[in-house]
């Protein structure tokens, strides 16, 4: 919330993530960066602390809502 707080007036906030490392997508976030993300007022750039896993651990899509 301090994060949150401090970034008002800001027009884009940089944090290290933190989660998982080993791969990647929304769900690899720990708590802390999730609530940057989803409650700071300006966009958020995400950087690894370390290198960042291939694409090939993203998750797949979720189904499209029609079925097709």
């Amino acid at each position: 919330q301090q994060v949150v707080r401090a970034a008002e007036g800001a027009t884009l906030l940089v944090c290290a993530r933190d989660g998982d490392h080993s791969h990647l997508g929304p769900r690899s976030l720990g708590p802390a960066t999730r609530f940057v993300v989803d409650h700071a007022p300006c966009p958020v750039l995400l950087v690894w602390p370390d290198t960042a896993p291939g694409l090939g651990s993203l998750p797949p899509p979720p189904p499209h809502p029609s079925g097709r």
